[in-house]
């Protein structure tokens, strides 16, 4: 088995798509050791292989979207729009019938969870480019089966010049795209057929600085420098201005500066000898 892996590396094969492969190993020699028909262990079989999960991150832009619609044949170009514009798997676009396109609303038949079965508001241009196609009956399938998508996509985006894309990326780009214009993950998730919006949070819907940049708007104008202090007028300014000179001078000169009583008054604490000075009967206080 670690031959088998080492193989698949070497043929540029993604470490996802090897995980996927030995789990459907797995699967099928559980079934075939029931049968008896395999007797092996199958945790001796199978190493421990971890893919080291990194999702995906392509997303296009609103223009790359409308410039590859633009040169898809009619049915590809539908199939493209619903997956961009709905956020809908690749599986639920094949099982799409008639009944489901409603005059403001698509009910897309998903069957990979319990929240996948789901209705996605029907965006009045995506339903004008439905209507392009022929109509069908009721239960009839809108949309034919696609069988070199993966190709196909790749050849359509080097021929408008944007990175491949592969259908998983326009469903992330529709989540992207709302999330971005300020929808929160809570309302993207049911659109996207999750039961929360972990995987919104996760793999879907990432912000660009666009975004963040709107997103932190609200704190412009904050101050972060001092008050201004209220400007000194010119008499508050003279007044400390003598004051601070004053206490420059020495003693004799401040009495001259003083009026009577002030340097009556002065004169007298300057005489006064430092320390406590006993009253006439004595020092009092409380006897314990």
């Amino acid at each position: 088995m670690n031959g088998y892996i080492d193989q698949r590396l070497d043929e540029g094969a993604h470490r996802h798509t090897i995980k996927k492969e030995l789990i459907t190993l797995r699967v099928a020699l559980k079934v075939a050791r029931s049968d008896n028909a395999f007797r092996g262990s199958l945790d001796v079989l199978f190493p421990q292989f971890d893919p080291a999960y990194e999702p995906r991150r392509r997303v296009l832009s609103m223009l790359e979207f409308e410039s590859l619609v633009a040169v898809l044949p009619l049915g590809r170009r539908q199939m493209v729009a619903v997956l961009a514009l709905t956020g809908a798997r690749r599986g639920e676009t094949y099982r799409l019938t008639w009944n489901d396109i409603g005059e403001h609303h698509v009910f897309l038949r998903g069957t990979k969870t319990k929240d996948a079965p789901r209705e996605v508001p029907l965006l009045p241009e995506l339903r004008a480019l439905l209507q392009e196609l022929p109509r069908g009956e009721g239960s009839e399938r809108v949309l034919r089966g696609w069988m070199n998508l993966y190709r196909d996509l790749s050849a359509a985006c080097a021929r408008v010049g944007i990175a491949p894309i592969t259908p998983n990326d326009l469903r992330r780009s529709f989540a992207t795209w709302l999330r971005n214009a300020g929808v929160d993950s809570a309302s993207v998730a049911p659109l996207l057929g999750h039961a929360n919006s972990k995987m919104v949070e996760k793999v879907y819907g990432r912000i660009n600085l666009d975004a963040k940049t709107r997103a932190v708007a609200p704190l412009q104008g904050i101050r972060l420098t001092p008050a201004s202090s209220p400007r000194l007028t010119a008499s508050s300014e003279d007044s400390m201005a003598a004051s601070a000179a004053a206490d420059t001078l020495l003693p004799k000169e401040r009495v001259r500066q003083m009026r009577p009583n002030e340097a009556s008054k002065f004169q007298e604490d300057a005489a006064r000898p430092a320390g406590i000075e006993p009253t006439a009967t004595g020092l009092e206080g409380p006897c314990s």
